[in-house]
This record gives structure tokens, C-alpha cells and sequence, in this order.
């Protein structure tokens, strides 16, 4: 839903962000994939779509998804916070802190 190019209005998909910030939390490695590529795909782009990733609350839990076990949840983990790091200054901090 919000993959492709050109990339969906994202206003049209924000409101998915609390949804997908819930299941990052879930122990299903499908779900994991598909919700941290989801939001790798969300935070590509602007710094607003990079906040509005982070206001969503998901960035101390996409770090602690990098030591995931497997692969297929590290990468699109490693993707969304590699984004969040390409925003501001503050942006970038707060993944360091």
C-alpha cells in the first residue's frame, strides 16, 4: 500500500504509521518484514515523512530489531533507520541516543 513509484500521496497512507508502530512489536517474523518495509518505504523522502516515522515511536524499537536473529527482518530494519539518518540533524540524533 504504500510501495511503488511514484510513491503514494502520504497523507493518504500516515494514518497506517500507529498500526505499523504496534506490529514491529509482533513475534511473527512475516509480520516483522513486512511492517519494517513498510516503514522503510514511509520514511524515504522528505524530512516531514521522516518525522512523521519517528513521532509514530518506532525508532528504538527498528534498532533493536537490527539484532534480530534473522536476516529477513534485519534488513528492512537496517533500511528504515539507515532513512531516519539521511533526515536533520535532531533526526539523526535521536537513532545515536
Amino acid at each position: 500500500f504504500c510501495r511503488g513509484k511514484p510513491q503514494p500521496n502520504f497523507d493518504l497512507v500516515r494514518p497506517a504509521l500507529p498500526t505499523l508502530a504496534g506490529l514491529i512489536f509482533s513475534t511473527d517474523e512475516e509480520v516483522l518484514t513486512d511492517s519494517c518495509w513498510a516503514l522503510s518505504y514511509l520514511s524515504d523522502g522528505t524530512n516531514e515523512k521522516i518525522q512523521a516515522v519517528i513521532d509514530a515511536g518506532v525508532s528504538r524499537r527498528l534498532v533493536e530489531l537490527l539484532m534480530h536473529a534473522s536476516p529477513q527482518v534485519k534488513t528492512p530494519a537496517l533500511r528504515t533507520v539507515g532513512n531516519i539518518v539521511t533526515g536533520d540533524d535532531i533526526q539523526t540524533q535521536l537513532v545515536i541516543n
